[in-house]
């Protein structure tokens, strides 16, 4: 999982969050969808991450 951190207005990347179209990934390339490299999530599993790591940086912000 990823996560950021804030510390008096600077942003430091403490994590790493590998994302693409699907969830997964293919050994051969027969999806375009589906990550060649490591596993991945997918979309509907990435977007509700994005939107919290946004709410919790304009917490942070507050």
């Amino acid at each position: 999982m990823a996560y950021l951190v804030w510390v008096e207005g600077e942003v430091d990347v403490a994590g790493m969050i590998e994302s693409y179209l699907a969830d997964g990934n293919q050994k051969t390339p027969d999806r375009h969808d589906l990550s060649l490299t490591g596993v991945c999530l997918g979309w509907r599993r990435t977007a509700p991450l994005l939107e919290a790591l946004a709410r919790s940086r304009s917490a942070a912000s507050r």
